[in-house]
């Protein structure tokens, strides 16, 4: 299975679990928004009554003020939401069974040793050292425990080369290569 199987594999679990979270997250988003909205509107038919009574300078960029807060809360709530999304990711990865991380575990072991020859230590989750001490034959590969959700970061005897398979850089790529469209499902 090749690097970007394992990529797309994980993509395809990730977005699954995602949809999970974005359904029972979108109801909640569609209130947030709703609220946002309705307060936007409230203050943006207060601040045109305002202005239609009073044609002062001062009193106009307060208002206009006011509008780019209440435009800023709402892409706060947003952006809050979309971070939420992501946290429930990481969770639900960091659930996974024992045999589904000792499956992408192995996986992931076997990508890094191809790609780095001379493996000398593998990092995993604290949680993963005894199962991954189980996968890993040589007895001079060691294995450390390291803060990341899962996965495996493998480095080389040496220390000079370092392969991130760690579940961590995948929701960093996820984030990277998927927001946008997140966002648009969310909103």
């Amino acid at each position: 299975m090749g690097l970007q199987e394992v990529v797309h594999d994980i993509l395809e679990s990730a977005k699954s679990e995602s949809a999970a979270i974005l359904k029972a997250g979108n109801e909640k988003a569609k209130e947030i928004i709703k609220k946002a909205e309705a307060e936007v509107l409230i203050k943006r038919s207060s601040a045109e009554e305002d202005l239609a009574r009073v044609k002062d300078a001062d009193e106009r960029k307060e208002m206009a003020d006011a509008a780019l807060q209440s435009k800023k809360e709402l892409q706060n709530v947003k952006k809050e939401l979309i971070e939420e999304a992501y946290s429930g990711l990481a969770e639900k990865i960091s659930e996974m069974s024992e045999k589904d991380r000792a499956n992408m575990l192995k996986i992931l072991l076997e990508k890094a040793m191809a790609e780095i020859p001379d493996v000398g230590t593998i990092y995993v989750n604290k949680k993963d050292v005894k199962l991954a001490g189980t996968l890993v034959k040589s007895k001079s590969i060691s294995i450390r425990p390291e803060n990341i959700i899962g996965g495996i970061i493998a480095e080389s005897s040496d220390g000079k080369l370092r392969t991130d398979y760690s579940f961590d850089r995948f929701i960093e790529m996820i984030k990277e290569t998927r927001t946008k469209e997140l966002s648009n499902i969310l909103f």
